[in-house]
C-alpha cells in the first residue's frame, strides 16, 4: 500500500509553515514532514516537532533539484524506519515543485502525490503586482491554491486576486485563508493529479542569496527601527531574544511579527536578491540594535 503525501509549495513567508503547524495540530495520522529551507540553519524545525511526529531537515539547496537524490533517500529512509500514514512535505519558497512533482510520481514507487497545495500571500500579491517566474510555476502546479492572509486586503482586491489566479490555474480550488487555516477535508476531495511524463531539468533562484547571524539580545524599539526601514530583504525569519523572552520574528517584504516561543538558540537567516553585496551593511545595522 503506497504512503499518501501533500506537497506543500508558495513563495517566501506565504505562510507555509504556518499551514504545516496547523495541519498537525488537527490531522489524526501518524505524520512523517520532510522540511527544506533556503539556508544552512534550520529555523523551522522545532516549532513543528511534537511527539509521534517524525521531522527531517534538507538543507543548503533546493529539494525540487540539487537535493533531489537526498530527498528520495529520505522519504525511503522515512517509510522504512518510522512507516508514517502521511508525508507532508514542504519546500523551500524559491522551489519550482514541477520536477519535484515528476520525480516523486516517476521514482517513488510506495509514494502516491495525492495534493500540491500552493499558499499564495494576497497582501504581497497586491503590494508587488508582477508575479515571479517561479510563483507563476508554483501557482500553476497546485492541486489547491491557498489565497492567504486576505485580512490584509479589500474584498474588492480579493476578487481581484482571485480572478488573477485562476487566469494561471483553472483546475485547481481556490479558498481564501488567513493564517493558512481551512477545512482540511477538502484535500480528499481533490481530483486525482495527471501523472507527469516529463521530468524538467532546470537552474533557479540564482540571484537569491542568504546569509545567517547568530544575534546577541535586543533593544525592541531599534528592532523596530532597523526592521522599519530594511531593504534588499525579502525574508527575515529566526529567533531572538528581546528582554528575558524569546521570540520568533517573521519578517516578510516590509512587514514583520513577533511570535512568543520557548527556543533556546538565537539564529536569523536573511533571503533576498543579490543579498550577499549588502551583508556587511545589514551586520553592521543590526548589531546597533542590540541591549
Amino acid at each position: 500500500m503506497k504512503t499518501p503525501l501533500w506537497l506543500i509549495s508558495g513563495y517566501l513567508g506565504a505562510g507555509k509553515t504556518t499551514l504545516l503547524k496547523y495541519m498537525l495540530n488537527i490531522v489524526d495520522e501518524k505524520i512523517a514532514i520532510v522540511m527544506n529551507e533556503f539556508g544552512d540553519i534550520g529555523i523551522d524545525t522545532e516549532t513543528v516537532s511534537k511527539k509521534n511526529i517524525e521531522v527531517k531537515e534538507l538543507l543548503e539547496g533546493c529539494v525540487c533539484c540539487s537535493l533531489t537524490g537526498e530527498f528520495n533517500a529520505a522519504i525511503k529512509e522515512l517509510i522504512q524506519n518510522y512507516g508514517p500514514e502521511l508525508i507532508v512535505v514542504e519546500t523551500t519558497g524559491v522551489a519550482e515543485p514541477e520536477a519535484l512533482i515528476t520525480d516523486i510520481q516517476q521514482d517513488l514507487e510506495n509514494v502516491s502525490l495525492d495534493a500540491v497545495i500552493t499558499v499564495v500571500d494576497a497582501d504581497t500579491m497586491i503590494r508587488f503586482p508582477k508575479i515571479s517566474e517561479i510563483g507563476h510555476i508554483q501557482i500553476e502546479t497546485a492541486d489547491l491554491l491557498l489565497l492567504n492572509k486576505k485580512n490584509l486586503v479589500t474584498e474588492k482586491q480579493l476578487k481581484e486576486l482571485t480572478e488573477k489566479i485562476k487566469s494561471i490555474n483553472q483546475r485547481a480550488m481556490i479558498i481564501t485563508t488567513n493564517y493558512s487555516e481551512f477545512d482540511i477535508d477538502t484535500i480528499f476531495d481533490l481530483p486525482a493529479r495527471p501523472l507527469s511524463k516529463v521530468k524538467e531539468k532546470h537552474s533557479h533562484h540564482s540571484n537569491i542569496e542568504h546569509f545567517s547571524v547568530i544575534p546577541k539580545p535586543f533593544n525592541k524599539q531599534k528592532l523596530d527601527s532597523f526592521l522599519d526601514t530594511l531593504s534588499n530583504v525579502f525574508r527575515l525569519k529566526g529567533h531572538i531574544t528581546i528582554g528575558n523572552k524569546q521570540y520568533l520574528l517573521n519578517y516578510v517584504a516590509g512587514r514583520w511579527d513577533f511570535e512568543e516561543t520557548d527556543s533556546k538558540v538565537d539564529k536569523l537567516v536573511f533571503i533576498g536578491e543579490k543579498l550577499l553585496s549588502y551583508k556587511n551593511k545589514i551586520v553592521s545595522d543590526i548589531e546597533k540594535c542590540y541591549t
